[in-house]
């Protein structure tokens, strides 16, 4: 993967992130997260530290851009499975300790964290390995791929 595929991977993707984050989180899903919240309060900031919030995206964005291109995703399928999966071990392992190390949510709150994540990184995979166009021979700055890397690029 060139570093023109990966950047346009990291912006869309973290753009991508970052609208169904606001429509799962905030829009579709707010009552129902609130529900399960824990006894934990006061933790969300008004108004967040919008920068950090937008560069944070683009930091997960970038990572699942590599996590593409190192599996060799090639289709539409590929990009959604893979994206999938890389949000599951992500957030499966993220909000697993944090259940486990603060009163953020009950159970129920954390496995449904999980599989909207699920969600939101598989549709986010699906659209950058559709811009990305799947293919190429390196990653960005000429490193070649890890073995097993396919038509994505690393």
């Amino acid at each position: 993967m060139d570093a023109k595929r990966f950047a346009m991977g990291t912006v869309v993707g973290g753009i991508v992130l970052f609208v169904l984050g606001y429509v799962l989180f905030l829009t579709l899903f707010v009552g129902f997260i609130e529900a399960h919240a824990g006894s934990a309060t006061g933790l969300p900031k008004d108004p967040p530290v919008w920068w950090a919030l937008i560069l944070g995206h683009f930091f997960l964005a970038g990572l699942l851009t590599l996590a593409l291109a190192w599996s060799g995703a090639s289709s539409l399928a590929d990009g959604l499975k893979t994206g999938a999966l890389v949000g599951l071990l992500i957030w499966g392992g993220a909000d697993l300790i944090f259940y486990a190390i603060y009163n953020i949510s009950d159970l129920t709150g954390s496995f449904t964290d999980v599989v909207l994540e699920v969600v939101r990184f598989g549709i986010t995979g699906l659209v950058i390995t559709a811009v990305s166009g799947g293919s190429g021979a390196e990653v960005a700055g000429g490193a070649t791929a890890p073995a097993g890397g396919g038509e994505f690029g690393v």
